[in-house]
């Protein structure tokens, strides 16, 4: 397994629709890439940055995620989301 982290930066006024979006769209988008097993995101609403962790089959499935995911990054990036690179690191423990 492995578990991808990226950090992010946004706009805080356009909160509710990167909510919307996410739910609508990013997740379900997720959930149809082989290799996913989970996401979880988090929000610093005082500071506009947040944080996505999703975990992976394989190194393959981690790293390839924004291609598959096609025009969807295109659409978050237009919500004013800023992504910092990504990182991948093989899952060693788990509770």
């Amino acid at each position: 397994m492995y578990i991808r982290i990226t950090t992010i930066s946004y706009n805080p006024a356009k909160e509710q629709e990167l909510l919307r979006f996410t739910a609508e769209q990013f997740i379900p988008a997720l959930r149809q890439i082989p290799g996913f097993q989970s996401y979880t995101s988090g929000l610093d609403r005082a500071t506009g940055r947040g944080v996505s962790v999703s975990i992976w089959d394989n190194m393959e499935h981690a790293q390839g995620i924004r291609i598959a995911l096609g025009g969807i990054i295109g659409q978050l990036e237009a919500l004013s989301v800023h992504f910092d690179p990504s990182q991948v690191y093989e899952v060693v423990a788990q509770a």
